[in-house]
């Protein structure tokens, strides 16, 4: 597992997933699109609990509009924000 801000995700692929959105690094959340990463797929780590959030919350609730904007660009379900959080 990776730790990233103290929190051990179940796998590095999520780390780096998780910092691209948060810094908004299009570039790598391109290249992991391409490789075949499902935006609609849960980032999950693992905490005192499981603990998981769709990209699109995830870039919400760090406020990062361009990430935000390429997610919904590339087919994020908008309905996920009211059903999953």
């Amino acid at each position: 597992m990776m730790s990233d801000m103290g929190y051990e995700y179940t796998s590095p692929w999520h780390r780096e997933i998780a910092e691209d959105i948060r810094n908004g690094n299009l570039e790598n959340l391109e290249k992991a699109y391409a490789a075949g990463w499902n935006v609609n797929e849960p980032i999950e780590r693992f905490e005192p609990t499981e603990w998981f959030h769709y990209p699109l919350i995830y870039a919400i609730e760090y406020k990062v509009d361009s990430s935000i904007r390429w997610l919904i660009e590339h087919k994020a379900k908008l309905e996920c924000f009211f059903i999953c959080s």
